[in-house]
């Protein structure tokens, strides 16, 4: 999967898109069209580590009006199994939301996580330097 460029929209069909919620780079979209969902998601950045693949909404506008689809993703997204991915139509909007209970204290747990790691990669190399 990757970005359209100005040029190749010329000559492929693109569609708008939007990606919102726990992915690394949320915003609007151009993709191919046909895409699927996993190739937003992708482009996107992926998920975040605090996602909830399991209640990822997806919503269309349709004659009828707005319509949100609730879709469980997890298991097919760790699969890598495309066939549960809907195809984007445009202007599709997909909210990834986060797992319950990630809050102040799983991000604060995180970051001294993160911390913890760069000393001691800190550490070892002062030590291997010696």
């Amino acid at each position: 999967v990757k970005l359209v460029s100005p040029l190749q929209s010329v000559f492929t069909e693109t569609v708008s898109v939007t990606v919102i919620g726990e992915v690394r780079n949320p915003g609007g979209l151009r993709v191919v069209s046909g895409a699927n969902m996993l190739d937003a998601l992708t482009l996107a950045g992926g998920p975040t580590t605090d996602a909830n693949l399991d209640g990822v909404i997806l919503v269309r506008e349709e004659s009828t009006g707005r319509v949100r689809y609730a879709l469980f993703l997890k298991k097919p997204f760790e699969e890598g199994r495309l066939e549960f991915f809907p195809t984007l139509e445009a202007q599709d909007t997909i909210f990834v939301p986060r797992k319950k209970g990630v809050g102040l204290w799983g991000r604060a747990v995180r970051i001294a996580a993160d911390v913890t790691t760069f000393a001691t990669l800190g550490f070892l190399v002062i030590r291997s330097t010696d």
